[in-house]
């Protein structure tokens, strides 16, 4: 159960939130952050939510004010901060499989860039992946990136490996190291800044690692 601490207008919360979410507070600032699961610490949902947290933490500040004032009402049911609402809403969007939104409630209503390539480069313990789009018209966020050693890779929780801001274009390729020598493969789902998820991903790539 979560706790709530001070008048309606507070911003103080300590608990956990259906095993998912848990609020805290260090030093005078209040703060959430991914419940921990001591019997299961490195599975494959545990590992997706805070690559998603991660995500979502550093997008923040790009987000326009007008988006950031949408969050204000989920804050102020629970007493927290709009930033900690958009994790809140947008992880547990995440959980249900759904994408997360810049804004409150999410739309779903954006057309995703469609992504037809995938190109992956195969080195000693480590691969380079990247893909190419069409920005026409579209408003893209975020790109899953999903990694298999048995063939294409199924849009699991377990098979992700990275999620990555995508506002503009071209980015950086992502490096996937630490690997075992032998055939990888992998795909790119995408997803609008307002929770709409393209349900076309690019064909899959695969390369060997030495």
């Amino acid at each position: 159960m979560v706790k709530l601490i001070g008048p309606a207008m507070g911003t103080k919360a300590s608990g956990t939130v259906a095993g998912l979410l848990t609020y805290s507070n260090s030093r005078g600032s209040p703060y959430l952050k991914i419940h921990r699961k001591p019997k299961q610490p490195r599975s494959g949902e545990q590992k997706s939510l805070r690559a998603m947290m991660g995500f979502l933490s550093s997008d923040w500040t790009t987000i326009s004010a007008a988006d950031k004032a949408t969050w204000q009402t989920v804050a102020s049911r629970t007493n927290v901060s709009p930033f900690n609402a958009y994790q809140s809403e947008n992880l547990k969007r995440w959980r249900m499989q759904k994408a997360p939104s810049v804004a409150y409630p999410a739309a779903e209503d954006d057309l995703q860039a469609f992504a037809p390539v995938c190109t992956a480069f195969g080195f000693t313990r480590y691969a380079i992946v990247n893909t190419v789009y069409s920005t026409s018209a579209r408003q893209n966020w975020g790109a899953l990136i999903f990694h298999s050693t048995s063939g294409s890779p199924a849009a699991t929780y377990s098979n992700l490996i990275a999620i990555k801001i995508c506002r503009a274009w071209p980015w950086d390729p992502y490096t996937h190291s630490g690997l075992a020598p032998g055939t990888h493969y992998y795909k790119f789902y995408f997803f609008s800044l307002h929770g709409y998820s393209d349900s076309t991903a690019t064909s899959a790539s695969s390369c060997v690692v030495t």
